[in-house]
């Protein structure tokens, strides 16, 4: 019937609009998610096209499928269901979030000096940022900004094996081609970026955090012994490598490009 068809041609014309999104797009953007949700409109449509787009994206090949995709194809769906059931945030919403969200990370700290110091942080950071950033993230982050000091950056590596993912994260004076220069010493260090989320305080002080593939290395031909290897992204030698390149690029003492 005219319904029915209606809604195939929908999922053919449309398979490609929930991976395109999810892996090129900033799926906690709140405008992005409204834009994709007004192009669905319905549940029903919405978990045809989740299911259609897998089944597209597996068909493909054996490692197009991957568990960073699906992380991405899932949290654009249930952040379009989330929307579908609540309807739209106003900004009066957010601002109310934001300002919960915001008390929550500062009563982990003890009160008196270092309270008083990550709600300075707090409220130096952008409003996509404290709505995008789990509030356990926002924590480890102003760790990061407070141990600084005279450094030329901070950083951290956390692990997602079983989203076969590792999250590189930088806390670094905001400047021109920053963050062209971390990606290049991360590029050069034979990782994959696969997405990556960029903050920049009131203070000029950048928070960019790079979600890396798992990538399987490629065995030695020549030995003889099979070997298990980690991937890139989970070798400390790789970060010991990344940290001292990033240094140098920083300190100006080398160029990215070579």
């Amino acid at each position: 019937n005219q319904d029915q068809s209606a809604t195939l041609q929908f999922l053919v014309r449309n398979h490609l609009l929930m991976s395109d999104l999810a892996q090129h797009r900033d799926v906690g953007d709140p405008d992005l998610v409204a834009e994709f949700v007004a192009q669905v409109g319905s549940r029903k449509l919405l978990r045809d096209l989740y299911l259609v787009t897998f089944a597209d994206m597996k068909a493909v090949g054996p490692k197009v499928w991957t568990s960073w995709k699906d992380n991405l194809l899932a949290e654009l769906y249930m952040r379009a269901v989330d929307v579908m059931d609540k309807g739209l945030a106003s900004e009066n919403d957010a601002e109310a979030r934001v300002e919960r969200s915001c008390q929550r990370v500062a009563a982990r700290a003890v009160p008196g000096p270092e309270r008083e110091s990550i709600e300075h942080f707090l409220s130096t950071m952008p409003q996509s940022y404290l709505l995008s950033t789990p509030e356990e993230t926002i924590y480890d982050h102003w760790l990061m900004y407070e141990q600084k000091g005279g450094a030329a950056f901070r950083s951290g590596v956390v692990h997602f094996p079983e989203r076969e993912l590792t999250e590189f994260t930088v806390c670094t004076p905001d400047r021109l081609g920053l963050f062209a220069s971390i990606t290049g010493v991360l590029s050069a260090a034979g990782l994959s970026v696969v997405g990556a989320r960029i903050a920049t305080s009131a203070e000029g002080i950048a928070l960019d955090a790079f979600q890396l593939d798992h990538e399987e290395p490629e065995p030695d031909p020549t030995c003889e012994v099979e070997e298990k290897l980690l991937p890139t992204a989970m070798d400390p030698a790789t970060w010991k490598q990344v940290r001292a390149d990033l240094d140098s690029v920083l300190k100006q003492q080398a160029d990215v490009g070579e």
